[in-house]
């Protein structure tokens, strides 16, 4: 659970600072009259906020294995506890199903703080989307949550239940697919999601818009069957 929030929180700061710290600084009118399509904006900063992101998991389990190895945690369990193994080699494994999740969370942190007009603004649009992280994490770092049915495919919960289980020496490689391939899922979602926010204008200039600008009926194109 930790792990999990250490790695969201590794990326809301440069998502914060790269779209209403640019806006504060007045540097974001600057980079939407430069020569470069608006596509491309999105995707530097959001591999900017996604690496970090990624920085900030791999520092942390980088410490769960100094502590476990340099640090003797795994003997003195093993003294406490009977015959205890912290498998070390499952920590590859367990970042790298760490990405598509913070893949995920970039996206969503970079299309929520796209409607900051300050940096206080975008912290208090942060703190949701953290609580919307925590309530999932909470359920699968519950005894008893088992990782299969619904708890497969739920964000967050299930690589709170894969991660546990890796690091009990359990590896399921059809429950690994399955959580990899729904994460990967959402963090196109996300990502898709804040491409198309980023380029609106009423998103941009945002002194006179706010996510009640998305709601707005002037957004909404005629369309056969209705939309999300």
């Amino acid at each position: 659970l930790i792990l999990i929030m250490m790695t969201i929180s590794g990326a809301v700061y440069p998502a914060i600072d790269l779209t209403a710290g640019e806006r504060e600084r007045g540097t974001l009118e600057t980079l939407i009259v430069a020569p470069v399509s608006t596509v491309d904006l999105v995707t530097g900063k959001f591999i900017v906020v996604t690496l970090i992101g990624m920085l900030s998991a791999f520092l942390n389990l980088l410490s769960i294995g100094g502590t476990i190895w340099l640090g003797g945690f795994g003997d003195m369990l093993s003294r406490g506890a009977g015959n205890v193994q912290i498998p070390l080699d499952s920590l590859p494994l367990v970042m790298l199903i760490l990405i598509p999740m913070a893949v995920m969370f970039s996206g969503m942190l970079l299309a929520v703080c796209s409607f900051a007009r300050s940096f206080k603004e975008a912290q208090n649009y942060v703190m949701p989307v953290l609580i919307a992280a925590m309530i999932p994490a909470v359920v699968g770092s519950l005894p008893g949550t088992r990782l299969e049915g619904p708890i497969l495919v739920m964000p967050v919960a299930n690589i709170v239940v894969l991660t546990r289980e890796l690091f009990l020496g359990r590896f399921d490689p059809q429950a690994v697919v399955w959580v990899m391939m729904s994460t990967s899922v959402y963090a196109a979602a996300a990502v898709a999601v804040a491409a198309k926010l980023f380029g609106q204008e009423a998103v941009l200039f945002a002194d006179a818009g706010s996510i009640r600008t998305v709601f707005q009926r002037r957004f909404f194109k005629p369309a056969l069957s209705p939309s999300a």
